[in-house]
């Protein structure tokens, strides 16, 4: 089976999907094989990302934006048709989510709502994460763009092509990858 996502919350919990339907549990010590039972109205998944807070607070991003409870799967509706393909949460009540026609989306707890980011009209938006909600990244096309907490700021400094955050300590510390290169630590 081919690996489409991987999420961890830590050395005791990891979450991969692989295909439709399956999911691959880590607790710490075994892998275990399940089926995502899916909500009403949703025939078919195929996970892009994966992303969350905590085992019981997880995203999904593929044709449909899903979120795991802890208990089980529901559809989040938003306003923009999936598919989506990258999600990354910072808490709970703060999550942010890109489709594959590169729209940022903002989750604010109760719901997803489209999020422009000022002077960054057009941007091809490839990838978000970040290290807490005063701490979100943005890559794509030549642009970084970081939010404090407060406000959007762009980082104007080259990306690679097909830009991927690869990983996020801080406002400061940010490290941007492609398929091509190594990556860039701004």
């Amino acid at each position: 089976e081919r690996l489409t996502a991987v999420w961890s919350a830590g050395s005791n919990h990891a979450l991969v999907a692989s295909g439709q339907r399956l999911l691959l549990r880590f607790d710490g010590q075994t892998w275990r094989r399940e089926r995502m039972e899916l909500p009403d109205g949703v025939e078919s998944v195929v996970a892009a990302d994966l992303h969350g807070t905590a085992e019981d607070d997880i995203w999904l991003a593929g044709c449909e934006m899903l979120h795991f409870d802890g208990d089980s799967w529901s559809l989040s509706e938003t306003e923009v048709d999936g598919p989506y393909t990258r999600v990354w949460a910072a808490t709970p009540n703060e999550a942010y989510a890109l489709t594959e026609t590169k729209t940022l989306l903002r989750w604010n707890g109760e719901s997803w709502h489209i999020l422009s980011i000022p002077g960054a009209d057009g941007v091809y938006w490839a990838d978000v994460g970040g290290s807490g909600p005063t701490d979100v990244h943005l890559v794509g096309d030549d642009v970084c763009a970081h939010f404090d907490g407060t406000s959007w700021r762009s980082i104007l400094k080259e990306s690679p092509d097909k830009p991927r955050i690869l990983w996020a300590e801080s406002s400061e510390r940010l490290a941007v990858s492609s398929g091509i290169d190594a990556g860039t630590l701004y």
